[in-house]
């Protein structure tokens, strides 16, 4: 039978005065306080080197002393309101309202094309629209959600794709609608 650990004397003897040697390390620099006092420390706490000169008007608006002269000075007596910058750019191919969907099957998001399909017993709600059908594909470039029906091996339909919406309500065997021309 094979021993699985054999022990080696010179692996132990190598392995202890390495422990060793980082032991006696560490203690005698920690005896010989080696610490350097500013490293320690928080690097603003020390005073600033420039005492800065500054003034009040009536109003108790800082002003500096050394001033820019060609620069006419701001009237204190008249409140100005700060407009916000932040602009939020919308892509041109998002959508005014989420797209819900569900699939009983599975939902395929392919990030490149920009298409989303779902496979299956699918449901897709946007606004007042609810679609219904076995296939559904999702085109986010042109915002035109194609569903289709499911046939059979024979060629006969087994579900079909239901579209409805407050103005109308259909099933048809291929269903086509634009979410941006709502048509």
């Amino acid at each position: 039978m094979k021993q699985l650990y054999k022990f080696s004397s010179n692996y132990f003897l190598k392995g202890v005065g390495a422990a060793l040697i980082f032991c006696t390390l560490t203690w005698k620099t920690a005896s010989a306080n080696t610490y350097s006092s500013g490293f320690l420390t928080i690097l603003t706490a020390a005073a600033d080197t420039i005492i800065p000169t500054i003034r009040t008007d009536r109003n108790r608006n800082f002003i500096p002393l050394r001033a820019d002269t060609t620069k006419p000075r701001p009237d204190s007596s008249v409140t100005r309101t700060k407009t916000d910058t932040f602009s939020l750019r919308i892509s041109k191919d998002s959508l005014v309202a989420p797209l819900r969907y569900t699939a009983e099957d599975s939902a395929v998001v392919m990030v490149k094309d920009k298409k989303i399909l779902l496979y299956g017993k699918t449901k897709t709600d946007y606004t007042d629209i609810s679609l219904t059908a076995p296939k559904v594909e999702f085109d986010q470039q042109t915002q035109i959600v194609t569903a289709v029906n499911k046939k059979d091996s024979t060629g006969a339909i087994v579900e079909n794709a239901h579209f409805k919406s407050a103005a109308s309500e259909f099933t048809s065997d291929t269903i086509r609608y634009n979410m941006k021309t709502q048509k």
